[in-house]
């Protein structure tokens, strides 16, 4: 086959086919990542929140009581559904934080 001469019927439409189904496999490719993203985001955002408490709760910050409980009852809830390490690592120094709180004696107030 010489180099003027076009292509035939069938050359032509092999490629085609073959374009337009990388095209598709690209297409369900990129529709797969983004349905992946949207389903996850809630679960990264609520283990973030819980990941920045944990790491100022290692810095010495201290922290309400209720505001650990009702971030901890927010991380349980969603531990059975999907479980990351750093989340439960994160959960188990609230929790230790949490103990540490009620084992602490608080003075009587005077009066």
């Amino acid at each position: 086959m010489s180099e003027g001469k076009a292509l035939p019927a069938t050359g032509r439409f092999r490629q085609r086919f073959f374009a337009a189904s990388c095209r598709s496999v690209l297409i369900f490719i990129g529709v797969l990542s983004v349905s992946w993203s949207v389903i996850t985001y809630p679960v990264f955002w609520r283990d973030a929140r819980l990941d920045y408490t944990a790491d100022r709760i290692l810095d010495g910050e201290q922290f309400k009581r209720e505001i650990l409980q009702t971030l901890l009852a927010k991380a349980d809830s969603a531990e059975i559904a999907w479980a990351r390490s750093e989340a439960l690592r994160s959960a188990a120094i609230v929790r230790l934080q949490l103990a540490e709180q009620a084992s602490i004696v608080e003075p009587a107030s005077a009066g």
